[in-house]
């Protein structure tokens, strides 16, 4: 969990836009919540930690998983959407 605390402290000095997490591990450590799945929390906004947060599938599981390349893309679109937005 070093890792985490590292990027706790990055997260207090830089103040972010938005966080996109890939894969369930990192969801579930950013979320700090175990149960917190990627399947039941993409293509939706949350505010863990107070930062603005998306989540996708991590690409080695896309890899692994084909039939998940699909929302993989579709993550990727509905964050650059957002992002876009915010540089207008």
């Amino acid at each position: 969990m070093q890792a985490l605390q590292h990027l706790l402290v990055q997260l207090q000095s830089k103040t972010p836009q938005l966080a996109f997490c890939l894969g369930n591990v990192a969801t579930q450590a950013f979320f700090a919540n175990r149960e917190a799945e990627v399947k039941a929390l993409r293509q939706q906004w949350h505010f863990p930690r107070g930062v603005k947060t998306a989540v996708s599938y991590h690409p080695l599981a896309v890899r692994r998983r084909p039939n998940l390349w699909a929302y993989f893309l579709e993550d990727w679109k509905f964050l650059v959407s957002v992002y876009k937005k915010s540089r207008q």
